[in-house]
């Protein structure tokens, strides 16, 4: 029997780029996050040849509509169903769905049953985590520059705000030592991440909330066979820890050693807040710096 399981995870925390590797191991099936609460997206269609040819918006209506009718039902008969050649099959489960009402009842049925897995998958760095959120609710800016110095200062238009108010100059050196220092041609215009600005107690409140959550999920899995793997861990080892989830999965080597997709947003954290020069002395901040 295949095995079945759940990766469950906060956002940003390397979740899709888990999954996505997953998902290229020949002996997987790997949905992705199917329990959002406005609609159903990243559902395999590997084993599901009778919606071949529907489009992607046709398909995505329907997935939704079935989860809608039936949770337990979408569960169980479309994402857990398995072709003959594969040995696992999962898909990816933020904490904010599973804890969510929509869900209610299908987490309850999930935790009840014996052969679930679950990969627990979470991020060391909660200020990384948090500042990736906001970056991720924001979404990305357009930079306009028509020269830069050697010194990372734009030569025009820094009088100009962009779409979060602030002015170019004081983003353009943060961003040319995100970019290694490559300066943009003139008469250029070059998408690149956002910069947020970090609340400090919204940062701990949300923190909190977060470990509630997970210890009430862990709670409600305790029973079910389980691995932790860690975020900051996987950046550093991919190989050693993509073949423990495998060896966990019980599946092949054969899969993917590395991860295929890339990080958007900078690893440096004074690259993506502006205000953490203020904030850096806190310690529940400078913790994690």
């Amino acid at each position: 029997m295949a095995v079945r399981f759940i990766l469950v995870s906060p956002a940003r925390s390397g979740s899709t780029m888990l999954r996505a590797t997953l998902d290229l191991h020949p002996e997987i099936i790997m949905h992705g996050e199917v329990m959002g609460p406005n609609a159903v997206r990243g559902v395999n269609r590997k084993c599901l040849s009778e919606y071949r040819f529907c489009s992607k918006t046709g398909f995505q209506s329907k997935m939704f509509a079935l989860r809608k009718k039936n949770t337990i039902g979408f569960i169980d008969q479309v994402l857990f169903r398995v072709p003959p050649d594969k040995k696992a099959v999962g898909f990816k489960l933020l904490v904010d769905h599973a804890l969510s009402l929509e869900f209610a009842d299908a987490s309850q049925w999930l935790a009840a049953g014996p052969d679930i897995k679950i990969i627990w998958l979470e991020r060391r760095n909660h200020l990384a985590r948090y500042s990736s959120t906001l970056l991720a609710k924001r979404g990305r800016v357009l930079l306009p520059y028509t020269s830069v110095t050697s010194d990372g200062a734009s030569a025009a238009n820094n009088d100009q705000p962009t779409s979060g108010g602030e002015k170019n100059s004081v983003r353009s050196r943060s961003w040319l030592s995100y970019l290694g220092g490559q300066f943009l041609p003139a008469g250029k215009q070059f998408d690149v991440p956002g910069c947020v600005n970090v609340d400090v107690d919204e940062f701990m409140q949300e923190t909190r909330n977060l470990t509630a959550a997970w210890s009430r999920l862990r709670d409600l899995y305790a029973h079910c066979d389980s691995m932790v793997v860690c975020y900051e861990d996987l950046v550093l080892e991919p190989e050693q820890n993509l073949s423990a989830i495998y060896d966990f999965l019980g599946v092949s080597l054969d899969g993917p050693l590395e991860f295929v997709t890339k990080k958007i947003n900078p690893a440096d954290l004074y690259a993506s807040i502006l205000n953490l020069h203020l904030i850096s002395h806190h310690p529940e901040i400078s913790r994690y710096l």
